[in-house]
């Protein structure tokens, strides 16, 4: 996995969190409204132009939207992963349709060499055994080997799924503390806090819930370890499948050539 899905959705958001402390926030904390020199008698004015004109800005950020939109892009490459899996493994399925179709028609040609050798009765019972030996030790392998691909794609779509809902639900989490402190930030203005102090405030509030999205976030380290843990449990069983089946083929091998010829 050169990409991980952590990966992606850990700078998503903190993209648009990092947008915060520049673009956004700066928009809304007055430094860019041109200074109104004043005297006592406009000072008050001056105070409510630019109050008011914050507070504006406040109802008009877009950070609220950036969050939501890098919520949903979460969710849209999270599903876009669950695709790929999907059309990979598909993929595979049927490739393995044809090899075992290709493999059973090879054995197939064996056999009938196998009953052209075969003059006396023995040798006849001899071959039709050794079939029916290696057609058993084939069908276990695959089994073997299918229901170690079914557990390990069940304990990757389970740790998939749950690294999903946790990054979902935290991305959930930004979004709401975001629109909380931006709703926050819009009510002090309204209600007369200085707008210096508003920013501040706002900015504080965003850090934090920056910081908690960092340390909610799953160990990505973790993540790995346990999908090589479950890679490893099925390489192993695939392994035990094909060692089972050599041996079992070596042993019906010999039979059959006493039977029949010892240079088979």
């Amino acid at each position: 996995m050169k990409t991980t899905f952590r990966a992606v959705i850990t700078s998503t958001l903190l993209l648009a969190v990092g947008m915060i402390y520049s673009q956004e926030v700066m928009a809304v904390d007055g430094s860019n409204i041109p200074n109104i020199r004043s005297n006592a008698s406009t000072q008050s004015v001056a105070e409510t132009v630019k109050s008011t004109a914050v507070c504006k800005r406040f109802s008009e950020t877009k950070l609220g939207e950036k969050s939501t939109e890098a919520s949903n892009k979460i969710k849209g490459y999270a599903q876009s992963k669950i695709d790929t899996v999907a059309a990979k493994r598909s993929e595979f399925d049927s490739k393995r349709v044809e090899v075992r179709a290709g493999a059973d028609s090879k054995r197939q040609e064996y056999y009938d060499k196998l009953a052209m050798r075969a003059i006396t009765d023995e040798q006849k019972a001899a071959v039709e055994e050794f079939k029916q030996t290696v057609e058993a030790a084939v069908l276990a392998r695959r089994q073997s080997q299918d229901e170690a691909r079914t557990t390990y794609r069940a304990e990757v779509d389970a740790l998939l799924a749950g690294n999903t809902d946790a990054m979902t639900s935290i991305s959930s989490e930004l979004e709401s503390a975001i629109t909380s402190a931006l709703a926050k930030a819009k009510t002090s203005c309204e209600n007369g806090t200085p707008v210096d102090q508003v920013a501040t405030t706002l900015k504080d509030d965003l850090k934090s819930a920056n910081e908690l999205f960092k340390s909610s976030t799953p160990n990505r380290d973790d993540y790995k370890d346990d999908l090589r843990a479950i890679a490893d449990k099925r390489a192993l069983a695939l392994k035990d499948a094909v060692n089972t089946f050599q041996t079992a083929m070596e042993e019906a091998k010999t039979k059959l050539s006493l039977a029949i010829d010892p240079t088979i």
